[in-house]
């Protein structure tokens, strides 16, 4: 065994340390207006926005996420953040909190990169502590998700600050639109003005949370329906379904046929007991688009 070796551990835990220490020090730089925190505030007075409902979207440069850092996790959560920022070719994550206790499969944060380019794949980064987050350089658009368990424990919140990296993203259109839905029911037309039509390069997402305080149960189904307007032809136009659970983040599953569109495809639907986001991506061309609604159904029958 190496010096270096069994020096790394130290580092590390030094690190870790530090990381924690910090984030004690940032705690105490919160502006308050009226009681209610507004802004994060670093020790040379620094400020970010601070961000502390259960999910939503996100578009400035730099945000503080913060999410029941001193109050314990309710069971069956989900909260989703998605991010994207204007003139934006990635994202640098730090996790300044964390009191998550993770349980694997059922209370933990994960932290997924959606790329811009014509591929389904995501990129899924699982957070286990405090400290810097690795994420893709070319990380599109971040999406933050916490879950919990039936039995989360002792478990605490977090907080965590993204910072966009500064550059020219030239594959994705400033038309490019970010929803993260968790209305009991409801009905969206992309592009959303009448008769409009999308752009080129346009990639949008389509997050469907729960209604009633975001709580997961088993026994409540998300009913999400698709129907064509236009899309452009010879797959310029896509949407993937990306479904969530704990066990495995958010994942695209090519052998499920009706969990890809495009072209023609006149109508899809989808019955989910969990998360589910639906991607849209535009190439060249253009169409009338896509209407989605959606509703919560209730399996607890008298």
């Amino acid at each position: 065994m190496s010096i270096s070796s069994l020096a790394l551990p130290h580092t590390t835990t030094i690190m870790h340390t530090l990381t924690l220490i910090f984030a004690t020090i940032l705690h105490l730089f919160v502006s308050r207006t009226s009681g209610t925190p507004t802004k994060f505030k670093y020790p040379d007075d620094q400020e970010a926005p601070l961000f502390v409902a259960c999910g939503g979207v996100l578009n400035a440069s730099t945000t503080a996420i913060a999410y029941k850092p001193d109050d314990s996790i309710s069971p069956n959560e989900r909260c989703v953040w998605t991010i994207t920022s204007a003139d934006t070719r990635g994202y640098s994550l730090e996790v300044l909190s964390f009191g998550l206790q993770p349980q694997p499969g059922e209370t933990g944060v994960t932290a997924t990169c959606i790329f811009n380019y014509y591929t389904a794949d995501v990129l899924n980064v699982q957070i286990l502590q405090a400290g810097a987050v690795e994420l893709d350089s070319t990380c599109s658009v971040l999406v933050i998700t916490y879950y919990s368990g039936p039995n989360p424990g002792n478990s605490r919140g977090f907080v965590m600050l993204y910072t966009s990296t500064p550059g020219k993203n030239y594959f994705i259109s400033p038309n490019s639109m970010q929803y993260v839905i968790n209305d009991k029911e409801g009905f969206i037309r992309y592009p959303s003005t009448t008769c409009a039509t999308y752009t080129e390069d346009e990639l949008s997402t389509f997050v469907f949370s729960f209604p009633e305080n975001t709580t997961y149960h088993p026994n409540r189904k998300s009913l999400v329906t698709y129907s064509l307007n236009s899309l452009g032809e010879n797959c310029h136009g896509t949407i993937e379904v990306i479904k969530f659970s704990p066990e495995f983040g958010w994942v695209f599953n090519t052998s499920i046929p009706e969990d890809f569109i495009c072209d023609d495809v006149q109508f899809r639907s989808w019955a989910i007991d969990d998360l589910l986001m639906l991607v849209f991506r535009s190439g060249t061309g253009s169409g009338y688009g896509f209407h989605l609604t959606y509703s919560s159904i209730s399996l607890n029958f008298p």
